[in-house]
């Protein structure tokens, strides 16, 4: 596990600062310079997913964050959880964690962009056609 993390670390330059605690088996590093990850790794890893993702010190649930109706509605998607592929049904062993922090700002930025699209919506502040092209501009961003 050590030998995989740390070629990991030797093959991208948006990941630095690494450590890993082998007792503990915490493993937290920078990406992009700007977010601090802390993830917990099972014995199995890369077998089975990280656990208690962590950024900047809080932790990541996707099961609770954006409005669901509007990801239903507006990006297809009915859970967030289910569609990372932290979840245990996704995982490949090839995942790198580079790509678990890229899907963590796509969710961000889609469950964000829900709870606009939800108060835009509830306030009828725009028609639902342009919500959708909203909502569409959003989705080729992401």
């Amino acid at each position: 596990m050590i030998r995989r993390i740390e070629k990991e670390f030797e093959m991208t330059d948006t990941l630095s600062n690494h450590t890993y605690d082998k007792n503990t088996r915490m493993l937290m590093f920078t990406y992009k310079n700007c977010l601090n990850v802390q993830l917990h790794l099972k014995l199995e890893f890369p077998f089975r997913p990280p656990e208690n993702l962590h950024i900047n010190g809080r932790k990541i649930y996707y099961n609770n964050i954006g409005n669901r109706q509007s990801l239903v509605k507006y990006f297809n998607v009915q859970c967030l959880c289910c569609e990372s592929i932290i979840c245990p049904n996704n995982w490949k062993c090839t995942y790198r964690f580079e790509k678990l922090i890229e899907e963590y700002e796509i969710f961000k930025t889609m469950a964000r962009s829900s709870l606009v699209l939800h108060h835009l919506e509830k306030n009828h502040i725009a028609p639902t056609e342009i919500l959708h092209i909203i909502a569409r501009f959003c989705g080729d961003k992401l």
